[in-house]
């Protein structure tokens, strides 16, 4: 009876709500607090990149490059832009998300992102991988977001003669994913 009176869209709506409560009930992830007002601890995002499956993929964490060029197959591509590892006043969470399914490590800004990513598309939640300004913000520099359609990677890069040159491969610009300290 109660189905009967609600429309079919509240009651998706609700199903949708609670399956991404489940998922993140189970995945520990969490929508973040607002930044604290502390000073950024301004830290190099390395950026690896693996031929076989095609993924681009940014961290904060040495000893992550470490392990994945010695034991997975990436090579150590540089330091991809500069990034803090503490939240501050007008920073966001970078987020970062995983698929096993075809290796791709995917960041973003945006939390309904990583909701519907993780609820839809097969990714997992790994965490804040850093912390940056919004896309669009006055504040730092443009971190360009990329994907390609034929393996499913995502990756962003400061360079817009890269985004030229990868739009050339097989990428599509998908716009500032968000803006980087340097």
């Amino acid at each position: 009876m109660l189905i009967q009176n609600l429309s079919k869209g509240r009651l998706l709506s609700r199903y949708a709500v609670l399956l991404i409560a489940v998922v993140i009930a189970l995945t520990g992830a969490v929508a973040p607090a607002s930044a604290a007002t502390t000073t950024a601890t301004v830290t190099d995002f390395y950026r690896i990149y693996k031929r076989t499956g095609g993924d681009h993929f940014h961290t904060a964490d040495n000893a992550e490059v470490v392990r994945a060029v010695t034991a997975l197959g990436y090579t150590y591509e540089g330091v991809g832009a500069k990034v803090s590892s503490t939240p501050a006043s007008g920073l966001v969470p970078f987020y970062r998300i995983y698929r096993p399914g075809n290796g791709d490590h995917f960041h973003t800004t945006n939390w309904d992102e990583v909701i519907s990513a993780t609820t839809g598309a097969g990714y997992a939640y790994e965490g804040i991988a850093a912390y940056v300004y919004p896309a669009g913000s006055a504040s730092g520099v443009p971190f360009y977001r990329l994907w390609h359609r034929g393996n499913g990677d995502h990756y962003h890069t400061k360079s817009w003669s890269e985004v030229l040159s990868a739009t050339q491969q097989g990428y599509v610009y998908e716009g500032v994913g968000a803006n980087v300290l340097g």
